[in-house]
């Protein structure tokens, strides 16, 4: 599982797509530690450190390079973005220049 995924490559652009499966994943982690809060549920930290964990190994520290990418084009002014962070069927869709690599 990807958190950009590369949609469309041509000599111009890059367009990638964000996978709202991961904001989810997130937030359910972090909702499962603040209710981990409630007495006699501290075990639902521990799941919730074991969810935050895994994002962290399997979609975080790989999407970091793409991340670098997007977010210097943001910097420059030059990157387009539409559809929802969200939603499964209209997800992010960012394109980038290739010249801000």
């Amino acid at each position: 599982m990807r958190k950009y995924e590369i949609i469309a490559e041509d000599t111009g652009s890059i367009t990638y797509r964000e996978n709202a499966i991961c904001n989810y994943w997130l937030y359910g982690s972090a909702i499962l530690f603040l209710l981990g809060a409630v007495p006699g549920m501290f075990f639902l930290n521990y799941m919730a450190a074991v969810g935050i964990g895994l994002y962290f190994l399997i979609i975080y520290f790989p999407a970091v390079k793409d991340s670098m990418h997007i977010r210097s084009a943001v910097r420059a002014g030059t990157v387009q973005i539409s559809g929802s962070r969200w939603s499964f069927s209209n997800p992010h869709t960012i394109v980038v220049p290739k010249n801000d690599a």
